[in-house]
């Protein structure tokens, strides 16, 4: 049942803030990952967001951070008061984080369904097509960034060198 589901989530959700309080993010991860799957929730993905962040891993917790955002602020929109909170907090840490990190910006024109892009080595989601054009945006940390984006036999690669607090398109 839901009820049920929304009930564990509950429980599992203490425990993972618990962790967290206690000083052990380590130990939270794992308990808010399994809340989360049994009944998602702003708040659970707030409490995931600072896990992160507390695990020293800032460009994972900005994507928490603006899920969260994203799913609070629907929530408030729809005459959920209680999420109001949630918008503010997840806010105010995107605004922090996104000063130590770099915002990237990848755009590939005439990319077809099947087109791959690596930043670092890493498959990213292509996030939104417009104009026959795949986007993604990314919170990276400062640094090197490789780009690759492999469309069929054809592979375009471009390097950018990101700083904190910075915003990059790459084309």
């Amino acid at each position: 049942s839901s009820g049920g589901q929304e009930e564990r989530g509950g429980e599992l959700y203490e425990a993972a803030r618990k962790h967290f309080e206690e000083g052990d993010p380590a130990a939270a991860l794992p308990a808010i990952d399994r809340s989360l799957a049994s009944f998602d929730s702003p708040n659970s993905q707030l409490l995931r967001a600072h896990v992160l962040r507390a695990l020293g891993r800032k460009a994972d917790a900005m994507r928490a951070y603006r899920a969260t955002l994203e799913g609070a602020k629907r929530r408030f929109l729809a005459g959920e008061a209680r999420f109001e909170p949630t918008v503010a907090e997840a806010g105010k840490w995107m605004g922090v984080l996104g000063a130590a990190l770099a915002e990237i910006e990848i755009t590939v024109a005439g990319s077809s369904p099947a087109l791959r892009v690596l930043v670092n080595g890493v498959d990213e989601r292509v996030e939104r097509r417009e104009n026959g054009e795949a986007v993604i945006s990314l919170w990276l940390d400062p640094g090197g960034v490789s780009i690759d984006a492999i469309d069929g036999s054809t592979r375009q690669s471009r390097s950018v060198s990101a700083s904190a607090g910075s915003s990059h398109r790459a084309r």
